[in-house]
């Protein structure tokens, strides 16, 4: 079985797990962070369009190398899928989940987690095109801070669980999210469609702006329907002086703002609800509304 990783910057062909790929868990608004630190998030397509690439796989980059896992040749190898549940028969492509429409992206394409306690090797080859980022690109690791992970992920969970709308999560109990370096990806049910809210973060060192998508969709006999993408971006001016200090006041302060639910966290709560009320709106019979399909592979 053959697995690829897309990358924007051409790779070592020893692949280093990432530590800034999680899975982080939400049971009631409670945070469960025991789940695997490393990982490296893998498709089954192989895909040589760089546009394509970047559509299927929900990434903000456009990617100019595609590294080739040979799962058969990696000892000790775990694949889960994105709740970090084992995958029972990962050779039949239908048992792998799909990536989720995010940062205006339609997703799709076959995902899988690799969990290992090793380097992986891999075979790198250049895509025909691609080399570019796009403003909230996710190849940079600069940005990235578990404890804002975990702020926008804990604003993201609080703002379903509190919209009185009618989200709720896919298993009823648990919320998943993904967070792959400076972003984060949760999906939702609204009755018979699926919500994906997604955010992605930059210079917070300078000035702080955050981003946040929400996606409306389903995904009807393998073709997949985008009802509407909604986007609001959000300057937020009292995070900056927490970065003058060393990490260790940096994560006391997130984990305050976080427990006490102060001015921050209520700025990215009420911004996703705005977004959670906006797409609430949309029907599937509404003429005005955004509405696209795409092909995806089965």
């Amino acid at each position: 079985m053959k697995l690829h990783h897309y990358y924007l910057r051409k790779p070592n062909s020893q692949l280093t797990l990432s530590e800034n790929s999680i899975i982080l868990k939400f049971t009631k608004n409670t945070l469960d962070t025991s789940f695997p630190k490393n990982a490296l998030y893998v498709t089954t397509e192989s895909l040589y369009d760089s546009d394509m690439a970047s559509q299927l796989l929900s990434i903000t980059y456009y990617p100019k190398y595609d590294a080739i896992i040979d799962v058969n040749k990696v000892p000790n190898i775990k694949l889960v899928d994105n709740q970090n549940k084992p995958l029972c028969n990962p050779l039949e492509t239908m048992n792998i989940t799909r990536v989720w429409p995010a940062f205006g992206k339609i997703g799709g394409s076959h995902e899988c987690i690799i969990i290992a306690p090793i380097k992986i090797k891999a075979t790198v080859i250049n895509l025909a095109n691609g080399g570019a980022p796009d403003r909230w690109h996710q190849d940079v690791v600069e940005n990235y801070n578990l404890e804002i992970v975990k702020l926008i992920a804990t604003g993201i969970v609080d703002a379903l669980e509190t919209s009185d709308l009618g989200f709720h999560s896919a298993d009823e109990e648990n919320y998943f999210v993904k967070a792959v370096k400076n972003s984060i990806v949760t999906n939702s049910l609204l009755n018979d469609k699926n919500m994906t809210l997604s955010a992605a973060w930059k210079n917070l060192k300078a000035s702080p702006e955050f981003k946040f998508w929400a996606c409306l969709w389903k995904d009807k006999e393998h073709n997949r329907e985008v009802l509407h993408p909604y986007s609001e971006k959000l300057n937020i001016g009292i995070i900056p002086p927490l970065f003058f200090g060393d990490e260790e006041e940096i994560k006391k302060c997130l984990k305050s703002i976080i427990k006490n639910r102060n001015y921050v966290f209520l700025t990215i709560t009420e911004t996703i609800k705005s977004l959670l009320n906006k797409i609430i709106l949309v029907s599937d019979e509404f003429f005005e509304c955004h509405s696209h399909k795409i092909i995806i592979p089965p």
